[in-house]
Parts: structure tokens; C-alpha cells; sequence
């Protein structure tokens, strides 16, 4: 392949890593984790760095609860929207991670 042909190559990968960027900054910025506890009296939102959003008690079943026990019940179903909103991370940015790799071994090669 002549030079010029390799470098427009590895020029339209860099392209295409840069949108595959810009795309997975705009789907990282509207991620969003909800989990429900498993007797469904909280639901819990957490935002794209995993602030809570929402803590949203559907009954008044967490009344009767002994502190230890809502402790659990909040923390619990916080870390599972978090785990939520960590999955959708994952995989928005693992087509950016294979593109960046597909990029740096042709880089390599040529």
C-alpha cells in the first residue's frame, strides 16, 4: 500500500474514533441506573456518575423498619442502581475501546 493510501487510512480510523467519541461522551451524559428493592417498597435512580437521583419509597411499609434494617434496604438497592448504571457505561464505551484498538494496531503495523 503507498504511503499517502496507509495514512488516509489511519486517518479515517482516527475519524471514526473521534465520532465513536463524541457519541459515547453524549450516551455517557444520559445514563441513568434505576434498581427496585426486592420486597418493592424503594426505587432508587442514579444519574451518570452515580448520584442519586430518586429515592422513591412506594409504601409506608419503611416506617415499620428498624434503622439497621432501612440502612440495609436503602444501601442495597443504591448499590444495585449504581451496578445499573455501571453495566450501561460498560457498554457504551466498549465499541470506543475497540475502535481505539483497531486503530493503535494498524497505526503499529503501517
Amino acid at each position: 500500500m503507498p504511503p499517502t493510501d496507509a495514512l488516509d487510512d489511519a486517518y479515517e480510523r482516527l475519524r471514526r474514533v473521534e465520532q465513536e467519541a463524541l457519541r459515547a461522551r453524549e450516551a455517557l451524559a444520559s445514563v441513568h441506573g434505576t434498581a427496585r428493592s426486592r420486597d418493592r417498597t424503594l426505587v432508587v435512580e442514579v444519574g451518570p456518575t452515580g448520584e442519586i437521583e430518586t429515592l422513591d419509597f412506594r409504601s409506608t411499609g419503611y416506617r415499620d423498619m428498624a434503622p439497621k434494617e432501612l440502612a440495609a434496604l436503602v444501601l442495597g438497592t443504591v448499590r444495585a442502581a449504581w451496578a445499573d448504571a455501571q453495566a450501561q457505561v460498560e457498554e457504551q464505551t466498549r465499541v470506543l475501546r475497540e475502535e481505539q484498538a483497531r486503530l493503535l494496531g494498524s497505526l503499529d503495523r503501517g
